[in-house]
């Protein structure tokens, strides 16, 4: 019997429609967005004085980012005392036991003391069970003052106090379109901490590697490239050279803060890249990176592309299913299997380079060897306390500090500013100087070992990804949620998660949302559908298509389904599943996912247009109401 006429009718007295019926199954058209803008990326060097105003850029925005946590922290803490009074005394009383239990599981996973939490954590969980069926009828009742006493003041509209923030960063000279960025990041993490039933946290300078400075054109569809390289914007000015390559190196000027500060960054730019004909600029970042001890800038341009990027090809065949999965194998790291038919002996297993692993790994090494030179370096830095010397306070006070954290708590940027305050005040030691020199050779050879290795990583999921996108007429995903395993403990119960340290020590390794987001884009560029499945591939029998695979005991990786007896590789079996779902009716599926996707373009173009008639409309009253009252024009605060 052929594998196809097995999948439809079952075998071994299955009923073929009742397994389907068991198995929830959804495939749904992803639609992309309309390729047209593009980020170009340029390496620059900043000569001194702009590289110094550009960090005081950098710091006033954290400041500001800073500033916005803090506001939103105090709204946060004001409505929850605002709600455990309407609550009654018994929420009251929970709300304090469930912090005094969250500093207990917090001392304890410093400590690594697992019974302690996996006695903490269901005690935690069932205090804040209670908490929240306590909570939640208050919260519902009173809706409407919640949102007019508190989240109103938070937000990007004028009357917010965190627009207000906002707003005084900018007089003191941060950018304005810095400014915007830096507000929006600061609500994106309430949003993300208020589905947590948290605060969010303030920004840490230094576990920070990457800083971005904003400018956002105004010009109706952006500035056009030709005005960025000729000149005449007041804002950016990029020199060109004679041609694009590799070595060629030319001048460029990045406006700093407000234009009536006349403040410019102005260095070298790394023009490897030709810029495209006929597209506009929509903005353009200044990035700092933290590459171990020292700092590398790039110039990014966000270019709105004069024609979407759509490139032709001729599919070879007619779908591939990508099922991703990391494991460890002969051949390798594995990262993807890739069905193209429905034989699982026919499969292609994509797997990482090694050299990629082994960079990775080696990095890792010696990071490790750096933590554990700083843990035998804290308990030697307490001795400068009892130098015959007298110490400023703030040295004092921050060996003081030292002392209380954990090494695993402690900063290597903290050390690194202790050494140089000592040095600011003549105090020399010589296993402190060699302290520092060792390390920062450490430091400087895991950070480049990593960004070399994540490099060749990303180069080769984005060749992979070009090559299914132009090999075949539509591409099958099995989206991944990662959440579990990321997680070493389970939160719930305190008892270890699914998966095991060195499971969670793969996923880092081989990034598989990176080679995802790949694969998305590479099939946009190339008008390839994607669909997305959600279903039991891992349970479903690729060859008879019942439900019921069991693990083979002396075999890894291996599963036997107890219906019709066949044994297939588990990656394997579930990539040829994904590719007989949706290979049936794949036709309609295509035509369906090209006409959803002309209808997102139309339904964005109306979007645009009827926000640009509205700021047309606002303008327009704002004109005419100055022009009523033109007395009022200048009342209130700017």
């Amino acid at each position: 019997m052929q594998l196809a006429d097995a999948f439809k009718a079952g075998s071994a007295g299955i009923d073929a429609s009742a397994a389907a019926a068991t198995r929830p199954l959804v495939i749904e058209p992803w639609i992309p967005k309309v390729p047209d803008v593009v980020v170009y990326e340029y390496g620059a060097r900043l000569d001194a004085n702009g590289a110094a105003a550009a960090a005081d850029q950098i710091l006033k925005a954290r400041c500001l980012y800073n500033a916005l946590i803090g506001c939103i922290r105090i709204v946060h803490i004001q409505m929850n005392h605002w709600v455990l009074e309407r609550a009654g005394a018994r929420a009251q009383d929970l709300q304090a036991k469930l912090i005094d239990c969250e500093l207990e599981i917090a001392s304890a996973r410093a400590a690594a003391e697992v019974d302690r939490l996996h006695q903490l954590s269901p005690l935690r969980l069932a205090i804040a069970t209670e908490l929240t069926a306590l909570l939640r009828p208050v919260r519902a009742a009173h809706r409407a003052e919640l949102r007019a006493l508190f989240f109103a003041r938070v937000g990007n509209t004028t009357n917010t106090e965190t627009y207000r923030l906002r707003c005084l960063a900018v007089a003191e000279g941060l950018g304005w379109a810095t400014a915007t960025e830096v507000l929006d990041s600061a609500l994106l993490a309430w949003k993300k901490s208020l589905a947590l039933g948290r605060a969010p946290k303030f920004a840490n300078g230094d576990r920070k590697d990457q800083d971005t400075l904003t400018l956002q054109f105004t010009v109706k569809g952006g500035l056009p490239v030709e005005r960025v390289l000729d000149g005449s914007s007041q804002e950016l000015h990029l020199s060109m050279p004679d041609t694009a390559r590799r070595r060629a190196y030319a001048e460029f000027r990045f406006r700093l803060g407000l234009a009536r500060d006349g403040v410019d960054a102005i260095g070298t730019w790394q023009y490897h890249r030709p810029l495209p004909s006929g597209a506009h600029v929509s903005s353009a970042r200044l990035v700092r990176r933290r590459v171990a001890d020292k700092d590398r800038w790039s110039l990014q341009l966000v270019l709105r592309l004069a024609e979407p990027i759509h490139l032709r090809h001729t599919p070879t065949a007619a779908l591939a299913a990508v099922h991703l999965g990391w494991m460890k194998s002969e051949l390798g790291r594995r990262v993807a299997t890739i069905a193209r038919s429905a034989d699982p002996a026919a499969v292609q297993y994509l797997v990482l380079p090694a050299s990629v692993e082994d960079d990775l790994t080696r990095s890792a090494e010696l990071q490790s060897q750096r933590a554990k030179t700083r843990d035998e370096l804290l308990p030697r830095l307490q001795t400068l306390a009892h130098a015959k010397r007298r110490l400023p306070l703030a040295v004092l006070a921050e060996l003081a500090a030292l002392a209380s954290l954990p090494g695993n708590h402690v900063a290597f940027g903290r050390i690194y500013r202790l050494h140089k305050a000592l040095a600011g005040i003549n105090l020399w030691r010589d296993w402190f100087d060699a302290w520092v020199r060792d390390d920062r050779m450490h430091w400087q050879a895991a950070v480049l070992l990593a960004r070399h290795a994540r490099g060749r990583r990303r180069d080769f999921y984005r060749c992979a990804a070009l090559q299914i996108a132009r090999d075949h007429a539509a591409v099958a995903l099995e989206p991944l949620d990662l959440r579990a395993a990321s997680k070493a403990v389970d939160e719930s119960s305190g008892k270890w998660g699914a998966f095991s340290r060195h499971a969670r020590a793969g996923r880092v390794v081989v990034a598989l949302h990176e080679f995802e987001q790949a694969i998305r884009w590479a099939c946009a560029r190339h008008d390839t559908p994607v669909f997305e499945l959600k279903g039991m591939t891992t349970r479903t029998c690729a060859a008879c298509g019942a439900l019921g695979l069991a693990a083979v005991q002396d075999a890894r990786q291996q599963v036997l389904c107890v219906h019709c007896g066949a044994r297939h590789e588990r990656h394997a079996n579930a990539a040829c599943c994904a590719w007989r779902w949706v290979r049936e009716g794949l036709d309609d599926r295509v035509r369906t996912h090209r006409t959803q996707a002309e209808g997102k373009v139309e339904q964005t173009k109306a979007r645009i247009e009827a926000r640009k008639l509205g700021i047309a409309d606002k303008r327009r009253a704002g004109r005419l109401s100055r022009a009523r009252d033109p007395q009022g024009e200048h009342e209130g605060p700017v």
